[in-house]
């Protein structure tokens, strides 16, 4: 279901008269659809479509696709830990965009 409608998706961004010339996906896996279906189109990434993803998952790693890394798991650890010692503190864990081939 998830291919369909990531497919889907793109169709729409893509078929438009006005063609976007960068895409920020909110997820790794929409940004992998939208850049299956920009190659079928015979379009260039990130000549013609610079596609950015969001969670740094390994599919981007294998297509070459920028993302943002939200660093989760780094979050998920520093919550572990403010919970274990009943903090309210906050604490900062910035993002990274890691650039690869498609911008």
């Amino acid at each position: 279901m998830e291919e369909v409608t990531n497919e889907r998706s793109a169709k729409q961004l893509l078929n438009t008269k006005n063609k976007p010339t960068a895409v920020y996906a909110n997820g790794d896996e929409v940004a992998t659809g939208i850049y299956q279906y920009a190659q079928g189109m015979q379009l260039s990434v990130p000549d013609d479509l610079a596609i950015i993803g969001q969670e740094n998952q390994p599919v981007e790693v294998g297509l070459g696709l920028t993302t943002v890394d939200h660093r989760l798991v780094q979050v998920g650890e520093q919550a572990f830990n403010l919970v274990i010692q009943k903090s309210t503190d906050k604490v900062e864990i910035p993002y990274r965009i890691i650039e690869r081939q498609s911008t």
